[in-house]
């Protein structure tokens, strides 16, 4: 009976993985979709901006909003609601659908299991929506890689640093660290 017990146990641990590591590539698969509706957009539109709005205050972007006057402000449609970059809201809304699905299920596994505390990472997770930021993330990668830099070099803007900064702190340091040697050359 133990070793039943045994093996569910590791399947299940071994299902919750596999399902983690889908999401970091759906994340991944999500932020490059971004990237290019994105680029598409800017392809039609080179003199407008693309700034990230957080509709719900939850700390995550939830689309990209179009800046076609300059004013450093998501403008607005006639009837006064934000214009947004066709394709960018969907995205971000598929990446927060994953985490919210990814939460509740680590949740269950941990109430089916009797885990203590599993309840708590999956709450932890539906919160920060780790695949939504991956999303975020790796869209401003997509667009540092595309941007046009000396050869072998790849500039980012300082919202990467940001979201370094809060979500790994000690790649931030090393960031840091990395920079400031190379300007001491």
């Amino acid at each position: 009976m133990k070793t039943i017990a045994k093996g569910i146990l590791i399947g299940l641990a071994v299902a919750t993985i596999m399902l983690i590591v889908m999401a970091a590539f759906s994340g991944c698969d999500y932020g490059q979709r971004l990237s290019r509706a994105t680029e598409a957009f800017k392809a039609e539109n080179p003199t407008a901006k693309v700034i990230p709005v957080d509709e719900d205050g939850d700390g995550t972007n939830d689309f990209l909003g179009v800046d076609a006057n300059g004013d450093n402000k998501v403008d607005t449609d006639s009837t006064g609601k934000l214009v947004e970059v066709p394709g960018t809201r969907a995205e971000y809304a598929n990446a927060q659908a994953v985490d919210q699905g990814l939460g509740e299920l680590i949740a269950d596994i941990g109430l089916v299991l009797g885990v203590p505390g599993v309840g708590l990472l999956g709450a932890w997770w539906g919160k920060r929506k780790p695949v939504k930021q991956l999303t975020d993330l790796v869209s401003k990668f997509e667009s540092a890689r595309q941007g046009t830099t000396v050869p072998d070099a790849l500039v980012f803007s300082k919202s990467v640093l940001d979201t370094m900064k809060t979500e790994k702190p000690e790649l931030y340091a090393l960031v840091k660290e990395i920079r400031a040697s190379v300007n001491k050359k």
